[in-house]
């Protein structure tokens, strides 16, 4: 099975002082793809080794900042202003994981900068 970008998430800037609003859409080739019924988890950390984990992110989470959105084809991350002042400016990766049934379906993974934020 292949997802759209699945080899690399477009790079994303967000600050620590801001929400991060960011959706993509999903496809199967170039076909969407069905997220009906499929639970999403994505992780923040420096690097892919890093033991700390700055940001989780699980859709079986209530309030947890990732989600299908009601087309079925497109994941919505947003995460609020008070969640992400708690993540240190800096240059991360995420990777975010399809879980459907007993199956665990890799959707890319990605650079993310943190930016300090200054207004506050």
């Amino acid at each position: 099975m292949t997802v759209s970008n699945a080899e690399d998430l477009a790079a994303f800037s967000v600050s620590n002082n801001a929400d991060w609003n960011e959706t993509f859409d999903v496809k199967d080739g170039d076909q969407p793809f069905d997220l009906t019924g499929c639970s999403l988890k994505m992780q923040l950390r420096l690097t892919p080794e890093h033991p700390d984990v700055y940001l989780n992110l699980d859709s079986d989470q209530t309030y947890s900042g990732i989600r299908v959105l009601s087309d079925r084809t497109t994941i919505s991350i947003k995460v609020t202003a008070s969640t992400m002042e708690g993540v240190p400016a800096g240059s991360y990766i995420r990777d975010i994981l399809i879980l459907r049934g007993g199956e665990v379906i890799y959707a890319g993974r990605g650079p993310v900068t943190v930016l300090q934020g200054i207004t506050r």
